[in-house]
């Protein structure tokens, strides 16, 4: 008598147990099943989480597409890497304004005092042109 044998769909990832591959085909997708190399025995030792981490690993090698599928959502609903990015973005952009607007206040600073020094040194030179044009007195 043939041992039990483990198949599972790569399509679905359904399983089943099957001493004969010609009945091991798919309740779900009615397709046929590829044969597990694990033995009978071995698998129903796995825990369940064990089993899952098995075929999950089976259904993604052979199928590339259907590990696309798989992360598809969570690539199109997942905005943690974008918002971690541009977080930084703002960031450096905040700091860079920061040092932009210290960097036009200085400016201006600098401005005005120069202005108020050039209004100073003109007074001063009108003050002594007056008192050069004035007659000695004496």
């Amino acid at each position: 008598m043939r041992e039990l044998s483990v198949y599972y769909c790569p399509d679905c990832g359904h399983y089943g147990y099957y001493q004969v591959s010609r009945n091991a085909v798919c309740p779900t997708c009615e397709t046929s099943m590829k044969r597990l190399e694990v033995p009978y025995q071995e698998f129903t030792r796995l825990s369940l989480e064990q089993r899952d981490c098995l075929l999950i690993e089976k259904l993604l090698a052979g199928n590339r597409s259907f590990a696309g599928r798989l992360t598809a959502a969570d690539r199109l609903h997942n905005h943690r890497k974008l918002i971690a990015s541009m977080s930084a973005r703002i960031q450096s952009l905040t700091e860079e304004n920061k040092q932009l607007n210290d960097t036009i206040t200085w400016m201006h600073r600098t401005i005005w005092d120069l202005l108020a020094q050039n209004r100073t040194l003109r007074r001063q030179i009108e003050e002594m042109e007056e008192i050069e044009k004035k007659p000695p007195s004496g």
